[in-house]
């Protein structure tokens, strides 16, 4: 795992998006004493697997018990995480990054949640998100894609407009974070869906498609990728239509 960053290689000056997440997170996982939170559903999720579980019940009081422990840990480490800058140690595990494994906890609920048919309970998950985003140190991509499976959320809702905001903060909110091109086709993608069911007179757009190839060779060299802590890039300037 920490060897991952001595193995990078680029194809015409670019690298590979995979590549590149993958080495980012094996420099967190050697940054926070060997550990990271629930890597094989990160993983599952930013490759559109997560959809595919036979059972969200127990994927949601899986990810409930890992959020739940990461709380426990930062209060007994009396540390405030990376939004205070304090750092703290239990059992060996370094919480300094505690609240970018909050927002995931809360970004995998709000999914599992969406799955269950339990609309207000996953849209409450996604807004605890965004309450705690600006504390995110490293992994900055989980916001917009929150702002994504807030939008499919919505349209599930038949909340069109709500989740076309969504889909438009996502764009034009953030950039320059892991799979960032990879966000951008699934955006566009329903976004194109809903204008297409518009065209044909309305509809119910909730079946627009969830998955797709990421069609770029690789991801901006901008990015910021922290050579010395694996961190990216944060958001642009002012988030447009959302509240905090």
């Amino acid at each position: 795992m920490t060897s991952l960053p001595s193995k990078k290689q680029t194809f015409a000056g670019k690298s590979i998006p995979l590549e590149k997440f993958l080495i980012r997170k094996s420099r967190k996982y050697k940054m926070q004493g060997n550990y990271l939170f629930l890597p094989q559903y990160e993983l599952a999720y930013v490759w559109q697997g997560l959809k595919f579980l036979s059972d969200f019940d127990k994927l949601y009081t899986i990810v409930v018990e890992a959020t739940d422990q990461v709380k426990k840990d930062q209060e007994a480490a009396g540390g405030e995480g990376s939004s205070g800058g304090k750092k703290g140690k239990k059992d060996g595990k370094i919480t300094r990054y505690y609240v970018d494994d909050l927002c995931m906890g809360y970004l995998f609920q709000g999914v599992a949640l969406m799955h269950m048919g339990k609309f207000e309970e996953s849209l409450n998950a996604f807004e605890s998100l965004f309450k705690l985003e600006k504390g995110i140190e490293l992994d900055h991509y989980i916001a917009p894609f929150a702002h994504y499976e807030c939008g499919k959320l919505h349209l599930k809702a038949g909340e069109k407009s709500k989740a076309r905001q969504e889909f438009k903060t996502a764009i034009n909110s953030y950039k320059h974070y892991s799979n960032e091109s990879r966000l951008h086709f699934l955006l566009q993608s329903q976004l194109a869906h809903m204008d297409e069911k518009m065209d044909d007179g309305g509809g119910d757009v909730s079946g627009a498609s969830g998955g797709g190839e990421d069609k770029s060779n690789g991801e901006s060299s901008k990015g910021k990728e922290g050579g010395g802590n694996g961190g990216e890039g944060k958001r642009k300037g002012g988030k447009k239509g959302k509240k905090k």
